[in-house]
């Protein structure tokens, strides 16, 4: 009876063992799983590099307890690691490793993750965000006013500032709100792989609570992540920037309807066309303004960049006018079943997106069939109503004609891009999005632009475009884009129960275009 409890107990043993090999699995690292811990920039980008002695994150499955290698043919470094969750590790890129193309891997006991290929550089500073993904309100302290700058405490021209950041070289030179700002220094903090950058607000900077502020390492070189800061001459609460349509969203309860007329033109030039849409969102969110990307309007004549990929939070918008809306708050709110546009006599239905609460959108009218003629023409006034909630005034503006569209079909993402456009509209905003994603790696990066109506024309840098992916021919609905559009001045305003509501009317041009 015993030995046979003994052969039991060792094929009981010998089965768990079995199991175990079976079944045990690797860690794995995710596509664009490796970053910079302050930029979140895909590794699949430009930018998307590592610096030794930088914070880095890595994101994937079963990654609890492994430790991360980076190794090629001239030996291996094992990374610090600072935390370790299942899907997450953060780690300090090891010093002394070399530049240049190099794998990693994530290793539990004796269980090896595939290699991930990284590229290391001398200098790839990423500047902290304030909500962790990037972009969006910088990690910024005041060193003039001792204190965290803040939509309700502004920074001054003037005003010596620390802006916190990882994978850094000394003497960089900034770019904010377009200002070149050279003197910058560089010092370490507590934290393992963080530091600071020391600057001063230069006298010109442009005042705005989302004025855009990069770091440059060497001319023509891709930039870092993009932050904003809050800048107002006076101090105090900053001010959204001149021309911006839409207030700073404060409340906890949150409304923005979106009526957008859509000129398009295909990649090859022959297919044009002309569309109607409606797009509402009603959000609870948490305290603070509302900072989804397009409501965080740059200042005239300056540029902000989003980057990230379809493995992270961040949201490609699919028009202009679903980004103003894109995580506009934690969670929806029901505003009705359906919202009603109309003219006169003449109506159209928003309804609810099914599965998704408090976002409504729909198609109003098109040029391409005579079932659902076009239907918002510029100039004229509408009325969106939520019955027994609330009726909204939104004026349509003027159409505005992008003169130069039919000769920009490829972008070359080393060279600035000029977009020019009539009539001249003095006291308007004019506002550019480029957009792209790598239907391969999900790799996505977005930039927003404002500029001055009266010009009559905008550049986009060549330094904004630099993180952006190469387009390819996959077919598909494109996400390849570039775009101007006119808004109808300031946003309609109003009481939504504890909360506010804005409407908004834009006239948009638009092409497929391909990111060489």
């Amino acid at each position: 009876m015993l030995y046979h409890s003994k052969v039991n107990r060792h094929a009981a043993g010998a089965l768990l063992l079995i199991s175990f090999v079976v079944w045990a699995q690797p860690p794995a690292i995710g596509q664009n799983g490796v970053a910079n811990a302050a930029s979140q920039i895909p590794p699949t980008l430009a930018g998307g590099t590592l610096t030794a002695g930088a914070r880095f994150v890595v994101t994937g499955v079963r990654l609890a307890d492994a430790s991360l290698v980076f190794s090629n043919a001239a030996g291996s470094w094992k990374a610090r690691i600072l935390s370790s969750t299942p899907k997450k590790l953060e780690a300090i890129v090891p010093e002394g490793l070399p530049p240049g193309s190099i794998e990693l891997r994530a290793t539990t006991g004796a269980l090896v993750s595939q290699p991930f290929q990284v590229t290391v550089v001398g200098s790839s500073p990423g500047i902290y965000s304030r909500n962790g993904r990037g972009w969006g309100p910088g990690r910024i302290r005041n060193l003039s006013e001792k204190g965290e700058v803040s939509f309700d405490r502004s920074a001054k021209p003037g005003d010596r500032i620390a802006i916190a950041a990882t994978g850094a070289a000394d003497h960089p030179t900034f770019h904010l709100g377009e200002k070149l700002v050279k003197d910058a220094s560089l010092q370490p903090l507590n934290e393992p792989g963080d530091e600071e950058f020391i600057l001063r607000i230069p006298a010109s900077a442009p005042e705005g609570c989302f004025v855009p502020l990069y770091v440059e390492t060497v001319p023509g070189a891709p930039i870092s992540n993009v932050v904003t800061i809050a800048i107002r001459r006076t101090g105090g609460a900053c001010l959204p920037s001149a021309g911006s349509p839409m207030p700073l969203l404060r409340e906890k309860r949150v409304g923005v309807v979106v009526l957008a007329r859509t000129a398009g033109l295909s990649k090859n030039g022959q297919d044009k066309w002309i569309d109607d849409n409606g797009t509402a969102a009603f959000a609870i969110k948490q305290d603070g303004p509302a900072t989804t990307p397009l409501l965080m309007m740059p200042p005239k004549g300056t540029c902000t960049v989003y980057t990230g990929s379809s493995q992270s939070s961040f949201t490609m918008p699919v028009s202009l006018s679903a980004g103003l809306l894109n995580d506009l708050g934690d969670d929806g709110f029901d505003a009705g079943r359906v919202l009603i546009a109309h003219r006169g006599a003449e109506t159209r239905e928003i309804p609810f997106t099914p599965g998704a609460l408090g976002y409504y959108t729909a198609p109003l009218g098109t040029s391409e069939g005579k079932r659902r003629p076009l239907f918002l023409n510029p100039g004229e006034i509408f009325t969106v109503t939520a019955t027994g909630s609330f009726d909204l005034p939104i004026r349509m503006p003027d159409a505005v004609d992008w003169t130069n569209r039919d000769q920009i079909a490829d972008l070359n993402r080393s060279r600035p891009v000029t977009l020019t456009w009539s009539p001249s509209r003095p006291g308007q905003t004019i506002y550019i999005l480029a957009a792209n994603a790598d239907q391969f790696t999900t790799a996505r990066a977005m930039c927003f632009c404002a500029a001055d109506g009266r010009d009559g024309r905008f550049t986009i840098p060549a330094a904004i475009l630099a993180n952006f992916p190469v387009t390819y021919d996959v077919g598909g609905k494109p996400v390849n884009q570039l775009g101007l559009a006119a808004s109808s001045g300031a946003a309609a305003v109003q009481t939504l129960g504890n909360g506010l509501l804005a409407g908004m009317g834009l006239f948009i041009n638009t092409r497929i275009v391909d990111f060489r």
